[in-house]
This record gives structure tokens, C-alpha cells and sequence, in this order.
């Protein structure tokens, strides 16, 4: 059993108490598939986009651990239908790249890997994403999992992620290269 913790967007000041009495908790308002909000629908962060969660996660990192996983919410990949409960029915608005780089985040976060997506017309990229035997290594097994920091001049606008996984006597060593969200300006329509 599993308690999940979902009262929005949590304060990083609870973060030691979640951990401790919840193994999973929402780290953010509602995500959906933008890579940046153009604009905010009500007073909390609604909607969340993909570009503002690298920040959102780096802060919880320290908090992941087996057991406690802070939760960036579900991941709005695939066909998004009959009736998301935001928008009309659709296809995921990210691009394949976009995709990708959630589910390498979440990955890399140790975020839950929830699929928001409607199953009975999950299509081959989708399918192939979600069984990237790697990255689901990375989010079930890694450790230390981790932002690398001071990298050198000439990556300004790069964030690496870190992590090791031991799931053989040999440990596995894993590196995800993500160009900063800052620099990419695509928006959206609701």
C-alpha cells in the first residue's frame, strides 16, 4: 500500500514531514502538456508546464529516496481524450523531443511515472517512452540521483542530470543532457 499525498502545489518547508509519513506527495499544481503557460488561470501555478518543473524538481531532490517520491504529476503524453479535464480532446501538444525530456526528468527525479493518457489508443512513440527499460532503471533504482552543478564554460544553457544505478555487481553510470528551458520561448493556446 501506498499513501499518496496530493494537496497541490507543496511547500518545500514540508518536505521532511511528507517523507517521513507519506511515500508519495504532489510537488506541483495540475501539468499538462506545455512547455510554458503563457499565462496562469487561478491564484495557485495552474497550469503547470514542463519548463517550469526543472526548477520544481531540482528543489525536492534531496527528499527522493526509496520509499518518498515527490511527485511532478502525471505525464500528459499520447492521446489526451475523450475528455481531458482541461482543453479539448487532443494529442499530447508537446513535440517527440518534449516528451521525451518529461519522461527523462521525471526519470531522473525519481518522480512518480504516471501515464495521463488514454490507454485503449496509446500509439507506438507513447508505448515505446513509457518502456525505455533505462530510464525506468534510473527512477526505480538510481541513486543519488542529482542536478550536476559548476559544469564548465560553454554550457550556460545546459542542465545535466546524474544518477547510478546498482542493479548488477557492475553499477551503471547515467548522464541526461537537457538544453535550459529558459532559452526555448513556444507557448501555447488553452
Amino acid at each position: 500500500m501506498v499513501l499518496s499525498l496530493s494537496p497541490g502545489p507543496t511547500a518545500i518547508e514540508n518536505a521532511a514531514f511528507l517523507s517521513d509519513y507519506g511515500q508519495t506527495w504532489r510537488i506541483s499544481d495540475d501539468h499538462w502538456d506545455l512547455w510554458s503557460a503563457p499565462q496562469k488561470l487561478n491564484e495557485a501555478e495552474f497550469p503547470f508546464s514542463l519548463s517550469e518543473a526543472f526548477d520544481r524538481v531540482e528543489k525536492w531532490i534531496d527528499f527522493a529516496r526509496p520509499g518518498a517520491w515527490p511527485d511532478e504529476d502525471m505525464m500528459p503524453l499520447g492521446s489526451l481524450t475523450p475528455r481531458p479535464d482541461w482543453g479539448a480532446p487532443r494529442e499530447s501538444r508537446l513535440t517527440r523531443d518534449e516528451q521525451r525530456t518529461e519522461f527523462t526528468l521525471w526519470s531522473f527525479a525519481r518522480s512518480p511515472l504516471i501515464l495521463g493518457a488514454n490507454l485503449t489508443r496509446l500509439d507506438d512513440f507513447t508505448r515505446s517512452l513509457m518502456t525505455t527499460k533505462d530510464l525506468i532503471a534510473v527512477n526505480q533504482h538510481g541513486v543519488g540521483n542529482h542536478p550536476v552543478k559548476n559544469l564548465p564554460a560553454g554550457f550556460e544553457h545546459v542542465r545535466v542530470w546524474e544518477a547510478t544505478v546498482n542493479e548488477s555487481a557492475t553499477p551503471a553510470q547515467f548522464l541526461a543532457f537537457f538544453i535550459d528551458p529558459a532559452h526555448n520561448h513556444r507557448t501555447y493556446e488553452a
